[in-house]
């Protein structure tokens, strides 16, 4: 998550920029990531060209949730 004041700059572009050239000079094939479905941080990452309709990820939260420490 980026801090309000710092949106805009293209700080998390130029991040996500690093991690695949990183990941494409390593040999690596796919980049895969999880978002929430707030339409902000998926816009971000559909902008940059992720997909977010060809995979589903699915969840299971532990019942009852554990406590904080």
């Amino acid at each position: 998550m980026t801090l309000s004041k710092h949106r805009g700059q293209g700080l998390s572009r130029a991040v996500m920029r690093h991690i695949e050239e990183v990941v494409w000079a390593a040999q690596g094939y796919k980049i895969m990531l999880l978002t929430g479905r707030d339409y902000g941080a998926r816009g971000f990452y559909e902008a940059i060209g992720y997909d977010g309709e060809e995979k589903v990820a699915m969840i299971r939260r532990r019942t009852p949730p554990r406590k904080a420490t």
